[in-house]
């Protein structure tokens, strides 16, 4: 299966997943056949964030579009979908955390 999130291909070899750096549920969420015989979700969260996905009718191909910046963790197959203020960074050990550039 083949993913593309805001316009970059992605690996097929992984199971890519989606990941706020919050942890929010989204407050509207709607899945909407369309006439191709695809699938569209679109997920809608408090902050404005809004990510709609369609699989396609054959299910080989999933395309995702996000208007916030996202970031990939290739290793744990993970779109991470940053809040404004955040970035990503590596860890010593070699392991990616969402950092907050906002203080308290």
């Amino acid at each position: 299966m083949s993913f593309v999130v805001n316009g970059k291909e992605l690996p097929a070899d992984v199971d890519w997943r989606f990941q706020r750096s919050g942890l929010d549920e989204p407050e509207h969420q709607e899945l909407i056949p369309l006439e191709d015989g695809s699938l569209k979700q679109v997920m809608r969260y408090g902050d404005g964030t809004k990510v709609e996905t369609v699989l396609s009718a054959d299910g080989k191909r999933v395309t995702s579009q996000v208007n916030r910046e996202v970031v990939f963790n290739h290793k744990e197959g993970l779109v991470i979908i940053l809040k404004s203020g955040d970035r990503l960074e590596q860890s010593p050990d070699g392991s990616l955390k969402v950092v907050s550039d906002k203080t308290n």
